[in-house]
C-alpha cells in the first residue's frame, strides 16, 4: 500500500543539499520530530557545523544527565536543534528512555510528544545555578523562539527501529 506523507513509517529520501529545508519543513508541518538516516555519512558533518546542540550517544560524557539537561534546555531556550547522534548503534527504546529518565522521569516522552515545548515542562529542567539567561522571569524565554526547537535523532543504520518509525519523521539522506 502507498503511504501518505507524514504517516508513521513513511520516509523521505533526500540529498544532503536539501537537508536544511527538509528539517525546516518537518518542524513546521509535522507533529513529529526527525530521525535522520545518514546513508552517505555526510549528515553528521552537516550537524557538526550547524548551530545546534549535538550529543553523541556513544560518548559516555555526552549522555550524562547534566549534559543532556543543559543541551536540551539550551536548545529549547535558544530555539535550535537538539541532535542525538547514535552513529551505527541500534537504538533500544528502553536504553534511550533510561538516559532521559536520569534527567527527569518520562522526559523522552515529553520531548517526542512535543509537550516539552510547554513552559510547565521545560521550567522543571531549570536550576538556580543555570543563571539569569535561563530564568523564566529574567531570561527572555519566548514562545516564538522555543517553537524553533527541533529534536533530531541521527543514525547511520539504514533501517531505523520500529519504535522510531512510529514516533519520528524519517529523512534518509544520501550523498
Amino acid at each position: 500500500k502507498d503511504m501518505q506523507v507524514g504517516e508513521p513509517g513513511y520516509s523521505l529520501q533526500i540529498g544532503l543539499p536539501r537537508l536544511a529545508d527538509a528539517l525546516d519543513s518537518v518542524m513546521e508541518d509535522s507533529d513529529r520530530y526527525s530521525l535522520v538516516v545518514d546513508l552517505g555519512g555526510m549528515a553528521t558533518t552537516f550537524f557538526q557545523y550547524r548551530d545546534c546542540n549535538l550529543l553523541n550517544y556513544c560518548k559516555p560524557s555526552d549522555i550524562e544527565p547534566e549534559r543532556i539537561r543543559k543541551g536540551l534546555l539550551g536548545a529549547l531556550r535558544y530555539g535550535k536543534p537538539f541532535v542525538l547522534d547514535t552513529m551505527s548503534v541500534a537504538l533500544e527504546k528502553e536504553e534511550v528512555e533510561a538516559i532521559f529518565d536520569a534527567v527527569s522521569p518520562g522526559l523522552l516522552g515529553r520531548v517526542v510528544s512535543k509537550a516539552i515545548l510547554k513552559e510547565e515542562h521545560y521550567a522543571a529542567l531549570i536550576r538556580d545555578a543555570d543563571g539569569e539567561d535561563y530564568s523564566l522571569t529574567l531570561g527572555g524565554w519566548r514562545e516564538s523562539t522555543t517553537a524553533h526547537f527541533h529534536f533530531v535523532v541521527l543514525s547511520r543504520l539504514p533501517l531505523p527501529p520500529e519504535w522510531c518509525t512510529e514516533r519520528f519523521f524519517i529523512l534518509k539522506v544520501a550523498g
